[in-house]
């Protein structure tokens, strides 16, 4: 079982229903789904769908914990924290597997996915050390080839 403070609970809820109940009324914000995409993509699209959802989530919850910006494409953008976004304009090679990862963004924003990563904000390839500028945080699961940690108490 997942534990959260009632809080970060909070503030995950309401991110995911915010996006839930755009994708019920309108439609979700496509630049979000795209950000989301493009970053579960190039993060983890040789991982299975389990370290693709954890990818996802693991932005999500930097979205909702209050120490990154709220906007998940602020959060994908954010200066050094993912090495793919220095260059914007990489294409999408694997359109097909684009548009899966894509329908897995939609299934996590829809609920169908659980939190694989337990609350993380950070992850890392396996085969390289943990980065200094993570801070004082702790594993929380290890998926395919990525380490995902959370801040600690």
């Amino acid at each position: 079982m997942i534990l959260f403070t009632k809080a970060k609970a909070l503030i995950l809820a309401s991110v995911l229903l915010l996006f839930t109940s755009h994708t019920e009324a309108k439609g979700i914000d496509s630049r979000q789904i795209k950000c989301l995409t493009d970053n579960a993509y190039f993060e983890s699209r040789g991982e299975p769908q389990k370290g693709q959802v954890a990818v996802i989530y693991t932005t999500l919850n930097r979205a909702a914990s209050g120490k990154f910006p709220s906007d998940i494409c602020s959060v994908v953008y954010q200066r050094n924290q993912f090495s793919w976004t220095s260059n914007k304009n990489r294409p999408i090679k694997e359109k097909e597997l684009y548009q899966e990862i894509k329908e897995t963004v939609h299934e996590v924003i829809q609920g169908k996915h659980e939190d694989v990563t337990k609350g993380a904000t950070f992850f890392h390839a396996s085969s390289i050390k943990k980065p200094k500028d993570f801070g004082n945080v702790r594993c929380t699961a290890r998926i395919g080839g990525h380490v995902f940690y959370k801040p600690s108490k």
